[in-house]
């Protein structure tokens, strides 16, 4: 992970985990309000709200989501590699 965002205590909508600060890949943008964020302890698919806390999708933006297969591509490596480290955690 590059640089972190600091966000408003909230929480996953899945699982509830508290969230604190947002991240990206390295050689990505940090996230702002829109963009999809994933939570590093369930995997959940989420997006950022104008506080970049989390919130879910309306049903038009998960259409868009996932009519695009880069974007779906992406998301399912995201997901993956959180469900693998989880495993792997015990």
């Amino acid at each position: 992970m590059s640089d972190v965002t600091p966000i408003p205590i909230s929480a996953c909508l899945q699982c509830g985990k508290r969230l604190n600060a947002l991240g990206a890949l390295e050689g990505e943008a940090q996230p702002d309000p829109g963009s999809l964020i994933v939570c590093i302890h369930c995997g959940a698919v989420m997006m950022c709200a104008d506080d970049l806390t989390p919130r879910g999708m309306t049903d038009a933006e998960m259409d868009e989501v996932t009519k695009d297969a880069e974007t779906m591509d992406e998301l399912a490596k995201y997901v993956k590699r959180i469900h693998l480290l989880r495993h792997m955690a015990g």
